[in-house]
C-alpha cells in the first residue's frame, strides 16, 4: 500500500526516486527500530522505550492527517468503465 501510494504522489519524472527513498527509509526502520529496542531494554529502560512507541504514534498521526490534506487537493481518482472492465477480463 506505501508504494502506489508514494508513486501516486510524487513529482512527475520523480517516480522512481521517490520510491527509492521510502523503501531505503522503510529498510532502514526495520532495520534500526529493533536494535534500539533491544539496547534500550537490556538496559533496563522500559519507560524510554514506551516513550519512543508512543512518539512514533503520535508521529504517524500527525503524518497521516498532513497527508489527508495534501492528498485532498492531488489528482482526481480514476473512474472505471464496468464495461471496458467486463470486456478484458472476458477477453483474457
Amino acid at each position: 500500500m506505501l508504494s502506489p501510494l508514494a508513486a501516486s504522489l510524487a513529482p512527475d519524472g520523480a517516480v522512481g526516486r521517490t520510491l527509492g527513498a521510502v523503501t531505503g527509509a522503510t529498510t532502514i526502520a526495520t532495520a534500526v527500530g529493533p536494535a534500539v529496542a533491544g539496547v534500550l531494554l537490556a538496559m533496563h529502560q522500559p519507560a524510554i522505550y514506551i516513550a519512543m512507541q508512543l512518539a512514533c504514534c503520535v508521529l504517524a498521526v500527525v503524518a497521516a492527517r498532513r497527508l489527508a490534506t495534501l492528498m485532498r487537493g492531488r489528482r482526481p481518482r480514476p473512474t472505471w468503465d464496468l464495461a471496458i472492465a467486463d470486456h478484458l477480463v472476458l477477453a483474457a
